[in-house]
C-alpha cells in the first residue's frame, strides 16, 4: 500500500485552494484587487484550520502587489514620539485574549493609545471601555464599506494619518487581509505584529517590522517555516487578564462533599477519533464517586453524550463564567482539554494555584516559564490520567504539586518593563532560541478534526461576505441567499403572529 497516498480530504482542500489561487491569478490578470484580498482570505481561512502550512509565499507575493498599486501617493509626515496605534482585529471585551494586557501596559508606558477596530465591535466591548475610563485613549472605528477591503484600508490609513503615532501594534485574525495593506502602506512607522495565532497559517509578513512571539515554540515556527529573519522576532510571554473583584456566582447545582474537577475550551480541542478525552474523564468519575466534572462552556458540539447520561448528578457543563478565576480558585484541579490544550486557561489554572494536569505536545512550549516546565506535564493521556487518580486520593500529593507552580506566569510589571525593550531594542530578556519547531503532531492533529464542508464553504460564504468570490461559487451563493430569505421569512411570521 502507498504510505504517501493522499486521503479524499487532502484531495479535497487542495482542490479547492487550487482553484481559489486559479481565480487569484486571473485577478491578478485584470488587476482586480478586490477579488485577489477575497480570494487570499478565504485560502488563508481554510489553511488557518487546515495548517499543515505556515505562510504562502505566493499571497505574500500578491498582497505585495496589491499594496503597490493601491499605496496613497502621500505618505506620514510626522511621527509623534509617544502616540502608539493599537490595531485591534478581534475586538473581544478585555477578559478574553492580549488587547487588554498589551494596552494597559503601554499605557503605562506613557503612550497615548489610539486604539482601532472595525464600527461592528463598536458596542461589545463595555469592560474594556469601563476600565479605560479616565485613561489617554482615543477610539477610533474603521468604516465597514460594504466588505470592500481597499476602501476599509483607506479608512485605516485616513486614522493613522490623522494621528501620526511612532509606533502601531496590530493584533489581527490570520486572513485580515484589508488591515495587512494599511499597515504594509505605512512602512515609516514602528509596526510591532502580536502573534496570538503562533502556530497557525496566516498573511502578512509585508505588514510588520518585529513580530513579538510569547515563546520560542512559535519563534522557531517563525523563523523555519515563515522564514521571518531572527533579527525581526521578539519573544514576550503573556499573562492571563485576572478579575480579582467580581464575587464568585456559585453553582447550580450541589457541589458539596466533593471533589471538583474543572475543563473547558473550544470543542475542538476534545476532538480525536477515539474520543478519548471524555472517555478519560468517564474512567474518572467510575473510580472515583467523590468526584464533580465540569466543563465550560455548554456546547451541543461537545461529544459527551454518553457520559453526561452516565453520570447525570457529577458531569456537568455550564455557560461561560465571567468568574473563571473565582471558580479556579474553588477547584480540587484543573484538567486541560486533549488533544489540544487549552493555553489560556492553563495560565489561568497556574495563577489560581490549581495544578493543570495536561498531556504535553510541542504546542505546550513556553506556556510556562521555567526550563524544567516539561516535567509539569504528562507524556500520554493514560499518564495524565494515572497521576490524577493519585492526586485525588491523596490531597497532600496534590499539594507538592501545587508548590512547583510559583513564578511559573510573567507579572504584570515585568510584562511591563519587557515591552519597553522590545519598543526600544526589538529584544527582550526572553531570548530567541533555536529550538526544534517539530510540528508533527499539531499538523496530525489539526488534519484529523478539519472539517471540510463546514471550513470550506464558511471560507466562501462567511458572514462578512466576499461578494466577487462567491460568483464563481454558484451552488454556494444559492445556499446563502435562500438561507437569507428563509431568516427574512421567519422574522415576518413572528411580526405578523405578535401583531393578531
Amino acid at each position: 500500500m502507498n504510505s504517501n497516498k493522499k486521503s479524499r480530504k487532502e484531495v479535497l482542500v487542495e482542490n479547492r485552494i487550487h482553484k481559489l489561487k486559479k481565480i487569484i491569478s486571473k485577478a491578478e490578470k485584470e488587476k482586480n484587487n478586490e477579488l485577489i484580498l477575497e480570494a487570499t482570505e478565504a485560502i488563508a481561512f481554510i489553511e488557518c484550520s487546515w495548517n499543515q502550512r505556515f505562510t504562502d509565499d505566493y499571497l505574500e507575493q500578491e498582497m505585495k502587489l496589491v499594496c503597490n498599486r493601491t499605496r496613497p501617493e502621500q505618505g506620514l509626515k510626522e511621527n509623534k514620539n509617544k502616540v502608539c496605534i493599537f490595531h485591534d482585529g478581534f475586538g473581544v471585551d478585555m477578559w478574553s485574549g492580549l488587547m487588554y494586557i498589551y494596552v494597559s501596559a503601554l499605557l503605562s508606558l506613557g503612550y497615548q493609545i489610539i486604539y482601532i477596530t472595525n464600527e461592528d465591535k463598536k458596542d461589545s466591548q463595555p469592560e474594556f471601555h469601563k476600565a479605560m475610563e479616565g485613561e489617554n485613549i482615543v477610539y477610533e472605528y474603521y468604516q465597514m464599506c460594504g466588505m470592500n477591503r481597499i476602501r476599509q484600508a483607506a479608512d485605516i490609513d485616513y486614522i493613522i494619518k490623522k494621528y501620526t503615532p511612532s509606533i502601531a501594534f496590530l493584533y489581527i485574525p490570520p486572513w485580515d487581509t484589508s488591515s495587512i495593506l494599511a499597515y504594509s502602506w505605512n512602512e515609516n512607522i514602528k509596526r510591532f505584529f502580536i502573534n496570538a495565532t503562533d502556530h497557525t497559517f496566516w498573511v502578512g509578513k509585508s505588514a510588520f517590522d518585529v513580530c513579538i512571539e510569547f515563546r520560542n515554540y512559535g519563534a522557531a515556527i517563525s523563523e523555519q517555516y515563515r522564514k521571518i529573519a531572527h533579527k525581526q522576532i521578539a519573544i514576550l510571554p503573556f499573562y492571563p487578564v485576572v478579575n480579582q473583584n467580581i464575587e464568585f456566582q456559585g453553582f447550580p447545582f450541589q457541589t458539596e462533599g466533593y471533589k471538583i474537577l474543572f475543563s473547558g475550551g473550544a470543542p475542538y480541542k476534545t476532538y480525536d477519533k477515539n474520543n478519548s478525552y471524555f472517555k478519560m474523564v468517564d474512567s474518572v468519575l467510575s473510580k472515583h464517586r467523590d468526584v464533580i466534572f465540569i466543563y465550560a462552556p455548554q456546547s451541543s458540539e461537545l461529544r459527551c453524550k454518553e457520559v453526561k447520561a452516565k453520570y447525570p448528578d457529577r458531569f456537568f457543563t455550564v455557560e461561560k463564567r465571567k468568574d473563571l478565576f473565582q471558580v479556579l480558585k474553588r477547584v480540587y484541579a484543573y484538567i486541560s482539554t486533549y488533544p489540544i490544550m487549552g493555553g489560556l486557561m492553563t495560565q489561568y489554572a497556574v495563577v489560581a494555584g490549581k495544578y493543570p494536569f495536561t498531556v504535553w505536545n510541542e504546542d505546550a512550549q513556553g506556556l510556562v516559564l521555567g526550563e524544567d516546565e516539561r516535567t509539569l506535564f504528562y507524556d500520554t493521556i493514560e499518564d495524565m490520567e494515572n497521576d490524577l487518580d493519585k492526586a485525588l486520593d491523596n490531597e497532600e500529593y496534590l499539594c507538592q504539586k501545587e508548590k512547583k507552580l510559583e513564578g511559573r506566569v510573567i507579572s504584570e510589571v515585568e510584562f511591563r518593563r519587557e515591552l519597553a525593550k522590545i519598543i526600544k531594542y526589538d529584544e527582550s530578556k526572553y531570548k530567541v532560541l533555536q529550538v526544534d519547531g517539530d510540528v508533527n503532531y499539531l499538523q496530525r492533529t489539526m488534519k484529523e478534526r478539519f472539517g471540510y464542508s463546514y471550513i470550506c464553504n464558511r471560507a466562501i460564504s462567511r458572514d462578512e461576505s466576499r461578494p466577487q468570490l462567491l460568483k464563481y461559487f454558484p451552488i454556494l451563493f444559492l445556499k446563502k441567499e435562500f438561507q437569507v430569505a428563509c431568516i427574512l421569512l421567519k422574522d415576518i411570521f413572528a411580526r405578523k403572529k405578535s401583531c393578531e
